[in-house]
């Protein structure tokens, strides 16, 4: 049995530059829909909000691995509640006594939605930050600035 142990051969894959390329992809998608979140994408028959509420839980799957157990605890609770809010969406139904029903903007709904969006994506950054997902951050103490 000895024998077999010591037959192994290891593999040089390197999943962190596999993990770097997904994050990357979906910074990416993250930035580009971030520039006009409330555009309707009749690609993914969503709004760009939505998508970002998706994009930002995927971020953090790729993630969590690294992340402690309060860390991770936090930005579940975040990205629940935020996503409970695109659930709700920026539109509502007003009855009017011209038109019967019509849909309007809801700004309150669309700006909570707009900054928990905002906050967790700036979580998540600090996150990777932290955990060595940035490349930034695996740089050498030498490298910083006096």
């Amino acid at each position: 049995m000895a024998d077999n142990e010591d037959n192994i051969k290891y593999s040089p894959y390197d999943q962190k530059l596999f993990v770097q390329e997904r994050i990357h992809g979906i910074i990416t998608g993250l930035n580009e829909a971030m520039a006009t979140p409330l555009r309707w994408d009749s690609e993914y028959n969503a709004y760009h909000y939505e998508i970002i509420c998706n994009e930002l839980r995927v971020l953090y799957i790729n993630i969590s691995s690294k992340c402690t157990s309060q860390e991770k605890k936090d930005i579940k609770q975040k990205i629940n509640e935020a996503q409970t809010l695109v659930d709700e969406g920026h539109e509502s139904w007003e009855d009017t006594i011209e038109e019967g029903k019509r849909k309007t903007f809801n700004r309150e709904n669309w700006l909570k939605i707009r900054d928990i969006l905002f906050e967790i994506w700036e979580d998540l950054e600090e996150l990777m930050d932290a955990h060595k997902f940035n490349p930034s951050s695996n740089e050498g103490e030498d490298d910083e600035d006096d």
